[in-house]
């Protein structure tokens, strides 16, 4: 049994609150890294999972049991998926007043457009906000590519099962009706919690195929007539009729602002594709039209993929063919309507043909 221990001297306590005061940066180290090491309690093992945030608006209708047709390769490599950021609340307050004032005449700021840059610096994400979403998708083991002028959207790519387990969700091919395969999330798409205040949304986990709306006739033929603001093309019976840049302007009431010497001088027109356009196609129309306008500038994105050469013809045979035009003549034909509706509405701007090829199981014009 051991002796009642004596009441230290007062020498003995001060000698070793001088030790610990000596000491104490050591301990106090010791402590701290510690506490630091030591799991949150959420962490624990056996706790519940911290509940992940439902991000809406990723439902589409053809994504059904019954159009399933499994899942989407582990190893598939998907590009070209953008984050929607949220702003602050007092940024999104700033953006909204300054739009405000864009349009009011007593304002200081009355049509002082700013580039995507200055309204990204202004109102955009932080740079803060911006490193931390960043850092939680390389953590996903995804990468990013590019950050938006804006601030408002970060595009990154990555394998599909690395996707699919960054978003709570699988991905899966699904038939449509057309009897073609689309990719779409299986299950609601989620983020965690802590990145729900930041993340608005993402685009690219359903792949919809954009289909051009200019249809190439199997039989066409040409009219040489001069410059016509109702030009037609009749064989027999038949006519087919063309709206112009004459028509155009009438329509839509375009002979003042061209009277006053507003023909788009100084701006830019930017004009998204899958194809580019026929050199030839752009001069004959504005030959037939009595239109000069600019050919335009091609330009493809770093991350886009080249889609080749225009056509200049088609055979008579095969597929594609006149008599079999496939996709990718409704792609350049799509590109050749915009660029001449643009460039004879406005032809002293400067027109940007912007085209990218399909890339990685996605539609070029998300790359555009």
């Amino acid at each position: 049994m051991c002796c009642p221990m004596s009441k230290p001297s007062a020498a003995a306590t001060a000698y070793r609150t001088l030790r610990l005061r000596d000491h104490k940066p050591a301990w106090l180290a010791l402590l701290l890294g510690a506490l630091a090491s030591f799991p949150s309690a959420r962490a624990l093992p056996g706790d519940p999972p911290q509940p992940r945030m439902v991000l809406d608006g990723h439902a589409v209708a053809w994504a059904s049991a019954r159009n399933d047709r499994g899942a989407v390769a582990k190893s598939l490599q998907l590009g070209a998926l953008e984050l929607m950021l949220k702003r602050p609340p007092e940024r999104q307050a700033a953006l909204e007043a300054y739009l405000a004032q864009l349009q009011d005449p007593d304002s200081p700021n009355y049509q002082r457009w700013l580039t995507p840059s200055q309204i990204g610096a202004r109102f955009g994400a932080s740079e803060a906000d911006i490193a931390r979403v960043g850092d939680w998708l390389r953590s996903r083991g995804l990468h990013v590519e590019s950050i938006s002028n804006s601030r408002t959207r970060i595009r990154f790519g990555g394998t599909a099962a690395a996707i699919g387990a960054a978003f709570g969700t699988q991905l899966h091919w699904y038939q449509v009706a057309d009897g073609s395969k689309r990719m779409a999330p299986a299950d609601a798409v989620t983020v965690p919690h802590e990145m729900a205040d930041l993340i608005d949304g993402v685009t690219g986990l359903s792949r919809t195929r954009f289909a051009p709306l200019a249809r190439m006739q199997r039989k066409q033929s040409t009219l040489d007539v001069d410059g016509n603001p109702a030009l037609s093309n009749c064989q027999g019976t038949v006519c087919s009729y063309f709206v112009t840049p004459g028509d155009f302007a009438k329509i839509y009431g375009q002979s003042r602002a061209t009277a006053q010497g507003l023909d788009g001088r100084g701006q830019t027109i930017a004009v998204l594709g899958r194809a580019r356009v026929n050199e030839a196609d752009i001069q004959a129309f504005g030959a037939r039209t009595n239109v000069a306008m600019k050919t335009p500038v091609v330009v493809i994105p770093p991350d886009g993929a080249d889609p080749g050469p225009p056509a200049t013809t088609c055979g008579t045979t095969g597929t594609p063919s006149c008599d079999d035009p496939d996709e990718s003549f409704g792609d350049q034909g799509e590109a050749t309507l915009d660029v001449t509706r643009a460039g004879s509405v406005a032809p002293g701007a400067d027109i940007k043909l912007i085209v990218s090829g399909d890339r990685d199981d996605t539609d070029g014009l998300w790359f555009a």
